[in-house]
């Protein structure tokens, strides 16, 4: 598509719409409608901006700080951020924290002399003074899937309490027994966590339960500690939760690393839910029902803040995957 039919379906002129697509639109007080509209069309068909047109947004060029490479989910959003981020004419620095903030503050070192636009950041850190220094300098932040506590900056995190709720509920509904459905969750001071938890006590408490019928048991969010939080829970209560929520994908995978280890401490019906996706839920040989993240719609939402210059907090919505019928 060139720009001129670009301009044409969004009703306006190929000058404005060269403006929208350079990130000028601030600058010209070309009105959100205006820039919504023909930010809509670039998405909707993948438009590549010429370098002769648009030689401005080229060279721009975007941090991006994940956890884990490693990770299924952090993957797929880093491959869907790239991947519009080429279209738009934008290059990205990849960077990996190991989600250890000292990892990270030194990362935001080195970034702060780099000819940078933005940066997307997964942080594991516990407030943004440092991201307010470094957006002293002209570079921008925006937080992806955590919320930093009382942060203005802006960010896209998942709807994490309406999913858990959800997760829950539909667990309680596969529950024969009012029986209490374990909870395993990694570091419990994370805005992620917090949200995730708040939403399972919610419809626990629907349900009749309260917080002390409910066991509740935190690490961090990886493989480790949830291959761990099941020997742990197995040494104590001699059997593994027959009704069990994780809250990561990680940390499902840990469970399933440690039945696979042992399959004899399987419950002879799980009924197990758990945040994130893999393609491995759909062959395992009970369910295990899901909630998964919007990837496409994360990378759309960031480049829409990043060009129109907004100052938002967004919520996006996942996806409940209910494997009922799954034998």
């Amino acid at each position: 598509m060139k720009l001129e039919e670009l301009a044409r379906l969004a009703g306006v002129s190929k000058a404005t719409a060269n403006i929208i697509i350079s990130g000028k639109a601030d600058r010209y007080k070309i009105s959100a409608a205006t820039r919504d509209r023909v930010m809509a069309l670039v998405n909707k068909y993948q438009y590549i901006p010429d370098a002769r047109v648009v030689p401005a947004i080229t060279s721009k060029q975007l941090a991006l700080i994940i956890p884990f490479l490693t990770h299924h989910g952090f993957a797929l959003l880093a491959h869907e951020l790239e991947k519009l981020g080429r279209k738009l004419g934008y290059q990205w620095l990849l960077y990996c924290s190991q989600d250890d903030p000292e990892v990270e503050k030194s990362i935001l070192r080195d970034l702060s002399g780099q000819k940078v636009e933005a940066i997307a950041t997964i942080s594991a850190l516990w407030e943004d003074t440092l991201y307010r220094k470094i957006e002293l300098q002209g570079i921008r932040t925006i937080f992806l899937d955590r919320r930093l506590p009382g942060s203005t900056l802006p960010s896209i995190v998942n709807n994490d309490h309406q999913a858990a709720y959800e997760l829950t509920r539909l667990l309680l509904c596969q529950n024969s027994d009012p029986q209490p459905i374990i909870y395993f969750g990694g570091i419990s001071t994370m805005d992620c966590s917090e949200r995730r938890l708040s939403g399972f006590y919610q419809a626990m408490e629907e349900a009749g339960f309260t917080k002390g019928d409910t066991p509740v048991f935190h690490k961090d969010y990886s493989v480790t500690s949830g291959f761990l939080l099941a020997d742990e829970y197995y040494q104590t209560h001699g059997q593994l939760p027959e009704n069990l929520f994780t809250a990561s994908f990680t940390l499902m995978d840990g469970v399933l690393n440690y039945i696979r280890k042992y399959p004899e401490r399987r419950p002879e019906k799980p009924n197990w839910a758990t945040f994130g996706y893999s393609d491995a839920l759909d062959l395992m040989p009970f369910a295990i029902h899901s909630s998964c993240q919007e990837y496409v719609e994360h990378a759309k939402k960031f480049f829409s803040l990043l060009i129109n210059n907004q100052q938002e907090h967004v919520l996006i919505d996942r996806i409940l995957v209910d494997r009922s019928e799954q034998p």
